[in-house]
């Protein structure tokens, strides 16, 4: 059995990163055997799109770096303290 390995850096915003390449995007690095490539995907739908296609094709490490963004406040209302490592406590 081959494991293929895909790592994900989900970046995107609400509506459709740049045509050109930038940092505001999704992003997906691939390594299938001797296939090694980086995707670039503008739009959630899309990159949810990739991800299916990956994971029904055999068997894959998908990890992912998501954005850990809340609103103004939501650490204070949660925790009872602001700093946005009390959120990291209170989910350890």
């Amino acid at each position: 059995m081959s494991l293929s390995v895909a790592i994900v850096d989900w970046s995107a915003s609400a509506k459709p990163s740049p045509a050109r390449p930038s940092a505001d995007a999704i992003w997906v690095g691939i390594c299938n055997g001797s296939d090694e490539r980086v995707a670039y995907l503008r739009t959630r739908a899309a990159a949810e799109t990739l991800l299916r296609d990956l994971i029904t094709s055999g068997n894959w490490l998908i990890g992912f770096d998501f954005p850990m963004g809340y609103p103004t406040g939501f650490a204070q209302r949660l925790t009872g303290q602001a700093a946005a490592t009390a959120v990291w406590d209170w989910l350890e």
